[in-house]
């Protein structure tokens, strides 16, 4: 008589167990039945505008579905030359974070469409935009009348330092005079100048100036914009 022999797989059914309800037997961060991990974001404002030399910054909002819980890195591409953009991280999934801008003195002027990327593990990439405009920031430029300064030993000499400044900057030029021999001494009416020029006299020394040709330099800066140099020649004979 034949018996009937019945064998049960019970690994088997454990894992059909499983499958059936959409668990894993090992899984540290299970996705939502029905709804896949994915991260979005969206920046603010859409459009920012600034001068060369200032500092903005744009807030990026972080969402994600599907139980997503990681770190995400944020950052900024395409930017013009001479702006930076802080890279940031988010933690947890979701959240803001604040992406600073900085526009240095010499930065490109125009508008450019910056693009912010949100990276994380086991998603997609996702991007969006904002609208960046950098204006000038004004400057000055430097001028010296005369050009050449004849001077004699034991004499003096003034020449005019002109200062005409690029809109929109309007504030005050700090000065200073470099180069010239032993014996030369160069002295500004005022080192800080809101005006639009300033005097520098001459004064070439008895006992130590030397017969020649030589160069000086103005130095200007003023904040938030770029500075200027400028030449100009003394001539000293006896």
């Amino acid at each position: 008589m034949n018996r009937l022999r019945l064998r049960f797989r019970p690994v088997l059914l454990a894992a059909t167990t499983l499958a059936a309800t959409g668990l894993t037997a090992c899984d540290d961060d299970p996705v939502e039945p029905g709804n896949p991990q994915d991260i979005s974001i969206a920046v603010n404002p859409a459009t920012v505008t600034m001068r060369q030399g200032e500092t903005a910054s744009v807030e990026v909002t972080l969402e994600s579905t599907g139980g997503f819980t990681e770190a995400v890195t944020i950052f900024a591409e395409d930017a013009p030359g001479g702006v930076g953009i802080s890279t940031e991280t988010v933690d947890g999934g979701a959240g803001t974070a604040t992406l600073d801008i900085d526009a240095s003195v010499v930065s490109d002027i125009g508008t450019s469409t910056i693009t912010v990327t949100a990276t994380g593990p086991g998603v997609s990439s996702t991007s969006s935009a904002f609208d960046l405009t950098v204006e000038t920031a004004g400057g000055f430029a430097l001028t010296v009348d005369p050009a050449v300064v004849n001077l004699r030993v034991g004499g003096s000499g003034v020449a005019t330092i002109g200062i005409g400044r690029i809109p929109p900057f309007t504030g005050p030029v700090q000065l200073d005079v470099a180069g010239g021999p032993a014996g030369l001494t160069s002295t500004l009416d005022s080192t800080l100048v809101a005006g639009d020029s300033t005097f520098l006299t001459l004064v070439a020394d008895t006992a130590l100036a030397n017969e020649g040709r030589y160069t000086l330099l103005v130095r200007g800066l003023g904040e938030g914009v770029s500075g200027d140099i400028i030449g100009f020649l003394v001539t000293i004979v006896r």
